[in-house]
């Protein structure tokens, strides 16, 4: 595991075979690490400017699979930092992880046996997770997905929705789209439930999904309408019914 950091840090690839094999022998070992070790170990791997043979030959060794059965290669790595570094965005191990895991992995098992902090946690399931979709690349599409799931989750989404579609690096949307996703501030819906039980709605379920109601067009509307806009439509689904 240091091996490869090293590697990946200050080395010079490829490795000789001979530490190959080694590594290949030792690889059993690895299972007595501590998982905060493990973790350690990665994630500092991953944030070197590029891990690609690194994490190549720890695959190779059969090292990959015992730390990351969710990653069978490191094959998404590669056109992820081609966009990391067409694009200017700082290395980030974790988000380099999201990009060696396959679709739909067991978050919550990974997050346990690496022993990551709730933080990392939250934004690797995030990252990864179906909603909110990347549908499009265009700057009202982009402040919905900020909006739904922030500034640095929007990024990750987009870079690796990008990665995985075989999406140009420098393609001037998906520029754009990073630019605004790092740049954009969210506005504050204006509405709460007060505003809802003020017409006369009784507290229960019927107060949240109008609420939701309005925040959705609000949204679908790009943020355009006012308060008193966003009342009016209230009012307005309040009186249709359900």
């Amino acid at each position: 595991s240091r091996f490869s950091r090293f590697l990946a840090w200050s080395g010079r690839p490829p490795a000789d075979e001979e530490a190959l094999e080694a590594i290949a022998v030792a690889a059993p070992l690895l299972a007595t690490l501590s998982g905060e070790r493990v973790q350690k170990e990665l994630l500092r791997l991953l944030a070197a400017s590029d891990p690609v043979p690194a994490a190549s030959l720890m695959h190779r060794a059969g090292v990959l699979v015992l730390w990351l059965p969710e990653s069978p290669n490191a094959s998404g790595l590669a056109p992820l930092l081609r966009i990391e570094q067409a694009n200017g965005l700082a290395p980030d191990g974790l988000r380099r992880l999201a990009a060696m895991l396959e679709t739909d992995p067991d978050v919550d098992a990974l997050a346990k046996r690496l022993k990551l902090s709730r933080a990392a946690h939250s934004r690797l399931a995030s990252a990864l997770a179906a909603e909110p979709r990347v549908v499009s690349l265009d700057a009202r599409s982009v402040r919905a997905l900020v909006y739904r799931a922030g500034n640095v989750v929007a990024g990750d989404r987009l870079a690796l929705h990008a990665a995985r579609a075989g999406i140009g690096p420098a393609h001037p949307a998906l520029v754009g789209a990073l630019r605004l996703a790092g740049a954009w501030t969210p506005p504050k819906f204006p509405l709460s439930g007060e505003d809802v039980l003020a017409l006369g709605v009784a507290p229960g379920i019927d107060v949240g999904r109008l609420l939701g109601a309005v925040e959705e067009w609000w949204i679908a509307g790009d943020f355009a309408a006012d308060e008193a806009a966003c009342r009016a439509e209230l009012r307005r689904l309040r009186e249709a019914g359900p």
